[in-house]
């Protein structure tokens, strides 16, 4: 027996070692963290533990592991009985993987866009991407427009399940005719895609215009997306960029959530496979401190210090979007950035039907016309002769 564990024991460790020696395959994603290292790591353990431990000390670790083993059975039997049926559809291709960004859209890609909940219909639409990633914003007269809008943000900004002339950028052109929007949001993204952006160094040449303004377009969910929480990881953004604080309190970019924190990334790989969790939608860390928004917040200042450095002294600002609880916090984190936020948190109520699509719950094109009359109101985009220009902080 002991010699069986042995071996065990000896096998497990030896995969384990191989999977640290191996980091650009091991650590990949969280299936790949969770077969190549979490899985070797546990074997190993286990099989010290029935070695040293005596016969009622086995016969109690396996009670435990049989009880952890049913209780995941059961949450998995309840989740599977209380999901809805989603189905949805892009074009295959449409998402790629990328260095800087995690993943992206494919430049040049047309696809049909569609969701269904249970069967029904939630919406039935079309996405085309640019030459540099950015959703097509078809707006007319481009020749009089000599200054840019650029937005910032995810699939709100993106405008996931609307038209591609009802999303927010279109509606703030149309109503700013001598602005020409251009739409870099995408889903799932946070405000670490637009810091990395800029780091490129590549953003001024896709801008045709001199002078303009951008716009982020912030929602709570961000601030988990700047973290890499344990749902946002393990669901869809292991591979987006990480950045923590330095001892100055400046965001340096330490590769992806994969690479970047293998630790956390092993123990939310392994966690993520809890149906118990998923059962009672625990997220990890257990709630937004302050902490977290202010990494956020200096992620939006870093990225106010570098569009400033690349297109002058322009003005830059942070939107919340309505029904933010988080607007207030992040306000005096981003003030202590020398950022400008307009609050629109309370603007409108994101929970009535028609300002969301049902079941899915992003804005609606009214949602996105109504927010988009105010950001242009509050910028004075719509005016002749106005300013986009701002001192620098």
């Amino acid at each position: 027996m002991r010699r069986a564990l042995a071996l065990v024991g000896a096998g497990s460790l030896a995969a384990a070692l191989w999977g640290f020696s191996h980091p650009v395959q091991s650590f990949a994603g969280p299936d790949s963290i969770f077969w190549r290292i979490d899985v070797p790591l546990a074997g190993c353990l286990l099989a010290l533990l029935f070695a040293r431990l005596p016969g009622t000390g086995r016969l109690a670790l396996v009670s435990v592991l049989f009880t952890v083993a049913l209780v995941e059975t059961g949450a998995r039997l309840v989740v599977a009985a209380r999901a809805p049926r989603i189905e949805s559809y892009v074009a295959e291709g449409y998402y790629r993987g990328d260095d800087l960004l995690g993943y992206a859209p494919t430049p040049g890609a047309v696809t049909p866009a569609w969701k269904r909940w249970n069967g029904r219909l939630l919406y039935s639409t079309e996405y085309a991407i640019d030459e540099h990633g950015r959703r097509v914003t078809p707006i007319a007269n481009r020749p009089e427009r000599d200054r840019f809008a650029l937005f910032f943000g995810d699939s709100c900004t993106f405008g996931e399940g609307v038209a591609q002339q009802e999303t927010l950028p279109f509606f703030a052109g149309q109503l700013a005719p001598s602005v020409m929007p251009y739409n870099y949001g995408f889903h799932g993204y946070g405000p670490q895609q637009m810091l990395a952006r800029l780091e490129s160094g590549r953003l001024r040449a896709e801008i045709v215009e001199a002078d303009g303004v951008l716009v982020y377009l912030f929602i709570d969910a961000h601030v988990s997306r700047a973290i890499g929480s344990l749902g946002v990881y393990t669901q869809w953004a292991d591979a987006m960029p990480f950045y923590a604080l330095d001892a100055s309190g400046r965001p340096q970019r330490h590769g992806n959530f994969n690479t970047g924190r293998p630790l956390v990334a092993m123990a939310y790989s392994l966690l993520g496979r809890s149906a118990l969790l998923e059962a009672f939608r625990v997220d990890l860390p257990a709630r937004i401190d302050d902490r977290h928004v202010e990494l956020t917040a200096a992620l939006l200042g870093r990225s106010q210090e570098l569009f400033h450095a690349q297109f002058g002294p322009q003005r830059f600002v942070v939107v919340a979007f309505p029904g933010s609880k988080l607007s207030g916090r992040l306000g005096a984190a981003l003030k202590h950035q020398g950022v400008e936020l307009l609050d629109f948190s309370a603007l409108l109520d994101p929970d009535r039907a028609e300002y969301h699509i049902p079941e899915d719950w992003h804005p609606t094109a009214l949602t996105n016309r109504v927010l988009a009359e105010h950001v242009v109101e509050a910028l004075a985009l719509g005016r002749a002769g106005y300013s986009l220009a701002r001192s620098v902080p």
